[in-house]
């Protein structure tokens, strides 16, 4: 029995890694979001974002017609419908014309003249309603940069900045986000360009769903340039702007202890517990 769970463990860890490994070279998809009769009524989602929405565990379960949808609605185009639909290279192919309902998260699409639904997962969606809330009032132009969405949505949402491993206070966070008022300053690379993170260091930018964009940060251009390579802004960080992550010890603010004491010995009687029935167990199957 023991065997047979080491096995186990075993595959899930190829499938895991063979995933991870198959999904790394996947080409980012395009998304393009129609806000009709708003501000910016059309958005092109930054291909940083977009590969970060394409990257998840598993494909969106397909599910039945017409399941109950609400408004509003929003027009989405993109070709990862296609990506997530396909199950083989012999099926036909989704169209990019897409329909998004925020209420659930649903998606409808077309299939040789028939329609299909596949849903979102709640990364994605808050990635998607992220951009539908900020061009619906104007503040994102038609090609934002990733960090230029992050940047306008800091106001009203809990977005930490981390300089290496050292995490941008208060203070110091709103003296970032200040660097990315008024004009967009992002330029797009095409065919992207990583960085090679020498002379620099990194910075990651991390939002409520657990989106993480990391940037590299290169302080003699004041450039920064996300992990990918698809979009950079040149000299936006003055000499000075920035911490270091070498600059003194990190100061971690002290919590009071969460829940009582008394669940010390409840835990480790349960791991003394099960720690006697594996033995039980090796000894009988062996």
């Amino acid at each position: 029995m023991i065997a047979r769970l080491g096995l186990l463990l075993l595959l899930v860890l190829v499938v895991w890694f063979g995933g991870s490994t198959a999904n790394a070279g996947v080409e980012i998809p395009s998304i393009l979001i129609y806000l009709d009769d708003f501000p910016g009524n059309v958005i092109h989602v930054a291909p940083a974002d977009a590969d970060a929405f394409s990257r998840r565990l598993s494909q969106p379960p397909q599910i039945p017609p017409r399941p109950p949808v609400s408004m509003p609605y929003y027009n989405l185009d993109s070709t990862y419908w296609d990506m997530a639909l396909r199950r083989s290279p012999d099926d036909p192919p989704v169209l990019p014309d897409g329909t998004y309902y925020p209420d659930g998260g649903y998606v409808q699409t077309v299939r040789q003249d028939h329609d299909v639904w596949l849903v979102l997962d709640l990364r994605q969606r808050a990635m998607l309603d992220r951009y539908i809330r900020l061009g619906k009032v104007g503040a994102l132009g038609p090609h934002p940069g990733a960090l230029e969405v992050l940047a306008k949505a800091g106001g009203a949402e809990t977005i930490s900045v981390e300089i290496g491993a050292r995490p941008l206070l208060a203070d110091a966070a709103l003296a970032f986000w200040r660097l990315f008022d008024g004009p967009s300053l992002v330029s797009f690379l095409d065919p992207p360009r990583p960085p090679t993170g020498e002379g620099g260091y990194w910075i990651s930018v991390t939002a409520p769903e657990g989106r993480i964009l990391q940037l590299f940060y290169d302080p003699a251009t004041g450039s920064l340039t996300d992990a990918l390579g698809t979009e950079t802004y040149r000299g936006v960080v003055p000499p000075g702007a920035l911490p270091s992550p070498s600059d003194g010890p990190l100061q971690i603010e002290q919590q009071p202890p969460q829940g009582s004491k008394l669940w010390w010995p409840v835990m480790l009687g349960g791991g003394v517990v099960l720690l006697a029935a594996a033995v039980w167990l090796r000894r009988r199957y062996s």
